[in-house]
């Protein structure tokens, strides 16, 4: 084998390992972790962020505070012990799907607020 063949093989051989933990690094989206607490953390984030505090929703993301995060988690709490959610912020979260789907979402906006801003 030639000088430059041998070179070839090595930079081949160093190339394979260094794409190997660089394509298992880090997540796509929040669809992308596996751990149960982590992804409900993310998909409740997810939630937040696209039906509550948006541009063109209910919150912008300037007046998103921990006041705000606290009176939301007011509400989901009520919302998952029976009350009523019209009125509230969690009314958005819920006009779509039905009750368990509702219910899923609110629990994962729960773990998120919980654990972001240590409520």
């Amino acid at each position: 084998m030639g000088r430059n063949a041998g070179l070839a093989v090595l930079l081949a051989f160093f190339g394979v390992l260094a794409y190997g933990p660089a394509a298992a690094s880090g997540s796509v989206g929040p669809g992308g972790v596996k751990a149960a607490a982590r992804a409900d953390y993310s998909r409740g984030k997810a939630v937040v962020f696209k039906e509550l505090v948006c541009r063109n929703c209910a919150i912008s993301k300037r007046q998103f505070n921990r006041q705000r995060a606290t009176d939301l988690l007011s509400d989901v709490d009520a919302v998952l012990s029976g009350d009523d959610p019209s009125g509230t912020y969690v009314a958005a979260i819920c006009s779509v799907g039905g009750e368990e789907a509702c219910r899923a979402k609110l629990e994962t906006v729960k773990r998120y607020l919980t654990r972001r801003y240590r409520l």
